[in-house]
């Protein structure tokens, strides 16, 4: 009974964590619908896709940075790093497992900014891929990618560096976040 206690103080201190983030706008409602998805795709679901959103948003931003320390910026592809980070590709890889066809409209988006049905796709991946709602930094990407569609450089330079503290910022949380996770699933399976 002791363990269920703990289990429960933890989960309680797990949902009190998700409501600061969003009370501090770094995260939506997004977030918590996406942790709710938890229950019917098993308990390690943000245990494995929050290292892997976290790490593919490192390196894109390490691309975006490469790319505006280039004499001649090509903003085209700066706006589809944007569209990348923004969009989810991040989340990918869990998303084509649950939803197989919005994740490869998704996909088809983030690699094709000709399709067609470029705007609408935007949306859906907006909405759907990038569910764990990380609001700020969407934001902020959003603001750097304006920038890189009027070609002005220096306010992409300036956009970047917010979207980097934003995303610093939103890591710093997710870790801790993933931190309190872990707890809760090893308690979980230590027969609570």
């Amino acid at each position: 009974m002791a363990g269920l206690a703990v289990l429960e103080a933890l989960t309680e201190q797990l949902y009190d964590f998700i409501q600061s983030m969003e009370d501090d706008g770094i995260v939506d409602y997004h977030f918590k619908d996406c942790y709710s998805m938890k229950e019917a795709n098993g308990p390690f679901l943000f245990i494995e896709l929050l290292p892997t959103y976290i790490s593919d948003s490192e390196t894109t931003l390490e691309e975006m940075t490469t790319e505006l320390d280039q004499p001649l910026v090509d903003f085209k592809h700066l706006e589809q790093l944007c569209i990348k980070l923004k969009g989810g590709t991040s989340c990918r890889t869990t998303w084509l497992m649950h939803f197989p066809v919005l994740g490869r409209l998704c996909l088809i988006m983030a690699n094709n900014t000709h399709h067609t049905s470029y705007n609408y796709l935007d949306s859906l991946c907006s909405i759907w891929c990038c569910s764990i709602g990380a609001c700020r930094v969407s934001t902020s990407c959003g603001e750097l990618r304006r920038a890189a569609i009027a070609r002005n450089k220096d306010n992409c330079l300036l956009r970047l560096e917010v979207m980097k503290g934003d995303f610093f910022i939103l890591q710093n949380k997710l870790e801790a976040f993933l931190e309190l996770e872990r707890r809760i699933v090893t308690n979980d399976y230590q027969g609570c």
